[in-house]
């Protein structure tokens, strides 16, 4: 009996939620239950929607079929409870082994084995007993695609995977670059599995291009410095590691994520949806150039990839993070105030879902070591406190929030006003961080409100004794109080709409700043002055006493309107971001970059001429391809 318009209608509904469940990696039994719950459970037999999630699941997405449901009768319907043994199942592999050389690839794993040898005009794939020649087909291109297969299985899991070089005597293996793809299925190795390399013969020549092969798949998961063999494995493992800064920030359609080893030296990974839902993945060292960047086109979405590289890569029980930095859209960055309430309990809603998200992909609810959680000026104390739980408590040691105004006239920071509290309702310092690029008599109203308004105190600091700061300074009619071999003071009281204020300006070679402390809160600042006597009142502002990276990272911030337009959201707008002021400052500035980017250019200083950059694994210098090509060829490929 023909199927009218309405049941045809009905029918591709049902196939593009199969479709989205499949894409979506959720397994099967998962899918059926949503499937149930949305269509009812009369709408599609059980063995229809297992047909059809494995169809999609195995890379046809074609949702018109004329196979014939209502004549084959599966083992696994024979009965409810034999349904669920069937699909309640695991399926574990302990250890899984991957043989290859320059001839042939074979893969075990359980009882089964797949084997792809080369020969004269293509190659032979034998899999289930049976042989198959694949015309003009790359070896190593035909097994990866089948290891893919096999690993990205909803219910597979597999402990080990161990990977055998093989060679022959006097021979090298893996020199030619078309051997890539051999690592292609490494990126569907599942969280929390790893990788031995157990290389048989002579790893010369061949070992760092299989390093940097692993380095892709280091991204996802796959650890790469604990990947060379098992005695690097174990001293790695038992090693600590320092991250001196991470930053995250977080847009509704994609992430990036910047780690960095060094003064201007980091890792750059950009991910973001693009056509056909599939996500572009973007990596960069050292540089934010398009020309220096690899571009991969990967399934599933961006904040998949991003838990991928975070969780994977910088959850590890030895790993300790300076400063790891978030930024998200939204918060009470609003044109108008009226929106804020709405806009911020959004943008509470998105970092809630992320985090839990990032807690249940890793396993744990504390999933990374920091020393200091930064975020930007949008946010508020309860998304901090969301974050925080990520946290590992005992090594966070304070929250700070920052906000960046530019400047037209300076490329560097001017001076910063700041807030303190030692010990918060967090448990822990946090703070406020306003970094200036230009000092106007405003700021000094700015820094009394902060001053007024915090449990703690405020901080007002210059980064040159300069005219206005020397104006300042001979403003207080006040005795000069030596406090030490190098420092001096000027004490006044203010009083201001919450009690008088403490005003304590101090000077010494590093330069001048001013702190703001209420009477009521004499008591915090001592304390803090106690733990902090011998540091520099400058803090990042000062370049001889603040650490390299962090005195760097801090000078060119404002940078960023430039190199990241799109990753800018630690630059301050507020309720007049939209008027042609805020928006002319911004363009002003950015133009101010260009021309220093081009002097520094044509002095050669950015040049890099002469000097070899040594490419981590992953980073490799591959130029960007067409991605709207790269992007046809996976969708032909799927």
């Amino acid at each position: 009996m023909p199927l009218t318009l309405q049941q045809r209608a009905l029918n591709l509904e049902i196939r593009k939620f199969i479709l989205d469940e499949a894409l979506s990696k959720k397994p099967v039994e998962e899918a059926y239950k949503n499937l149930t719950v949305k269509f009812g459970e009369k709408q599609i037999t059980y063995y229809e929607l297992d047909f059809w999630y494995y169809r999609f699941y195995g890379g046809d997405q074609e949702l018109q079929c004329n196979k014939d449901f209502g004549r084959e009768f599966p083992l696994r319907e024979v009965c409810q409870t034999m349904k669920m043994v069937f699909n309640g199942i695991p399926i574990k592999i302990d250890n899984a082994e991957l043989k290859c050389s320059s001839q042939k690839l074979v893969f075990n794993y359980g009882p089964n084995f797949m084997k792809c040898v080369k020969v004269d005009g293509g190659c032979n794939l034998i899999k289930d007993g049976r042989l198959k020649f694949i015309k003009n087909g790359n070896f190593l291109k035909v097994a990866a695609n089948h290891v893919k297969f096999v690993m990205d299985h909803a219910r597979l899991s597999i402990g080990t995977l161990f990977i055998h070089q093989l060679c022959l005597e006097d021979q090298e293996v893996f020199i030619s670059g078309d051997l890539k793809g051999l690592m292609d299925f490494i990126l569907f190795v599942k969280p929390g599995a790893t990788i031995d390399l157990v290389c048989n013969g002579k790893p010369d020549g061949m070992w760092n291009t299989l390093q940097e092969l692993l380095g892709a798949g280091a991204l996802f998961e796959v650890h790469s410095l604990r990947s060379t063999c098992r005695l690097n494995r174990f001293v790695v493992d038992f090693t600590e590691f320092f991250v001196p800064r991470v930053r995250v920030s977080v847009e509704d359609s994609g992430f990036l994520i910047m780690i960095h080893t060094g003064i201007d030296k980091f890792l750059r990974i950009e991910m973001r949806i693009g056509s056909g839902g599939k996500t572009i993945i973007r990596k960069l060292q050292n540089s934010y150039h398009a020309k220096d960047a690899i571009e991969k086109v990967l399934p599933s979405t961006p904040r998949y990839h991003a838990a991928q590289i975070l969780c994977g890569l910088l959850s590890r029980e030895k790993t300790l993070i300076g400063v790891m930095e978030w930024e998200f859209e939204g918060g009470i960055d609003v044109k108008n105030q009226a929106d804020e309430q709405t806009s911020i309990q959004a943008t509470i809603a998105k970092i809630v879902s992320l985090v839990n998200f990032f807690q249940k992909f890793s396993g744990k609810s504390q999933i990374f070591r920091a020393n200091k959680l930064m975020t930007s000026w949008n946010l508020n104390l309860d998304m901090e406190a969301c974050l925080k739980q990520m946290f590992v408590q005992e090594d966070l040691k304070k929250i700070e929030r920052v906000g960046l105004m530019t400047s037209t006239t300076s490329l560097t920071p001017a001076a910063s006003c700041d807030s303190y509290v030692p010990l918060s309702g967090m448990g822990i310092p946090c703070g406020t961080n306003s970094v200036l690029h230009e000092y106007d008599p405003m700021h000094w109203n700015m820094f009394m409100l902060v001053s007024c308004q915090t449990p703690g105190f405020g901080v007002l600091r210059f980064a040159q004794f300069n005219d206005t700061a020397k104006e300042l300074w001979n403003s207080v009619k006040e005795p000069i109080e030596k406090i030490s071999d190098k420092k001096y003071r000027k004490v006044c009281l203010v009083g201001t709409f919450n009690g008088r204020i403490l005003m304590m300006h101090e000077r010494s070679p590093c330069g001048y700043w001013v702190y703001g402390i209420l009477e009521k809160n004499q008591r915090v600042f001592e304390d803090y002055r106690r733990l902090n006597f011998n540091s520099c009142g400058l803090g990042w502002l000062c370049k001889k006493c603040t650490d390299p990276i962090e005195y760097n990272y801090y000078q060119n911030l404002g940078r960023r309107v430039l190199l990241e337009p799109k990753w800018s959201g630690i630059l301050q707008g507020g309720y007049e971001h939209g008027k042609a002021a805020i928006s002319d400052r911004k363009d002003l500035a950015r133009k101010s970059y260009e021309k220093d980017e081009k002097m520094k250019k044509n002095s050669g200083e950015n040049s890099g001429e002469g000097t070899m950059v040594q490419k981590m694994w992953g980073f490799g210098n591959q130029g960007v391809e067409d991605i709207s090509q790269r992007m046809a060829e996976s969708v032909k490929i799927n």
